[in-house]
């Protein structure tokens, strides 16, 4: 939960940039807990909709934090 305070706390610090970004999260289940009680207040706060995706942490197959990553990276923007 320290980790995800830390995001949401510099995403808030740098508001100016962030109000023209569109926050994207991927991450693995055991966050979240912690992840889905802050995320309504960080959204009220902020004005930003956060979009969010899983996955498994370790392993191989396309639903794999490291697999969608990689096809992320790969994407033209």
């Amino acid at each position: 939960m320290n980790i995800l305070a830390i995001v949401l706390s510099a995403t808030l610090l740098t508001w100016p940039i962030v109000a023209m970004a569109q926050v994207k999260v991927l991450m693995s289940g055991g966050f979240s807990g912690a992840y889905e009680q802050l995320l309504p207040e960080f959204e009220r706060a902020s004005g930003i909709k956060v979009t969010t995706g899983s996955g498994r942490f370790a392993g191989i197959g396309p639903q794999t934090i490291g697999a969608q990553l990689a096809a992320a990276s790969r994407r033209t923007w």
